[in-house]
């Protein structure tokens, strides 16, 4: 049994492994293939419930988000950037998209605390080994990629090669892509 903190706030946590992957895979798909708008606020908030359940307050920093959006449609709401049009189809196209993005990226962040490399390697160790080791080394490269990533991150602010305190967007992203470049 993991100790994980989110293992005693949800029973689902302990079930067979066989029965969360088929859970969170059913899920992302029908996140994915149903395009009516009930049904993709629907999973964003059961996703989102999902989340909440495993993370606590935590989760509430990971929840925000925000739809993306095109230019094609027939409906012109406003010019903008040079007579760039933003249509009333591509907002509502940018909504559906951005709920998919949203429930997807729910559903996969609650699909990663409660299938842990230990219940891949079980659900798959025998069937398929060289895929199971992959698949398990990719799971674990994800976390300490990002904890290598925090450290150096810090590292930097401590020397005075990070962005300093309260510094642009644009500065922290160009801080985090050199980061990631190192």
């Amino acid at each position: 049994m993991s100790t994980l903190p989110y293992q005693g706030r949800c029973a689902f946590a302990s079930l067979h492994p066989a029965v969360t992957l088929g859970f969170f895979a059913g899920a992302i798909v029908l996140s994915m293939v149903l395009a009516n708008p009930i049904c993709q606020v629907m999973s964003v908030l059961l996703a989102a419930a999902c989340y909440l359940t495993f993370r606590g307050r935590e989760a509430w920093r990971f929840i925000a988000s925000a739809p993306l959006f095109n230019t094609q449609g027939a409906t012109v709401l406003l010019r903008w950037w040079g007579g760039r049009p933003y249509t009333l189809e591509a907002l509502a196209l940018g909504a559906s998209t951005g709920l998919m993005l949203v429930a997807m990226m729910l559903w996969f962040a609650s699909f990663h605390l409660v299938m842990t490399s230990d219940k891949f390697t079980y659900l798959f160790g025998r069937a398929i080994p060289a895929l199971s080791l992959v698949l398990t080394m990719v799971l674990r490269l994800v976390p300490s990629y990002r904890r290598k990533a925090d450290a150096l991150m810090t590292a930097r602010a401590c020397i005075g090669k990070g962005p300093a305190e309260g510094a642009s967007v644009a500065a922290r992203v160009r801080d985090g892509g050199s980061v990631l470049l190192s």
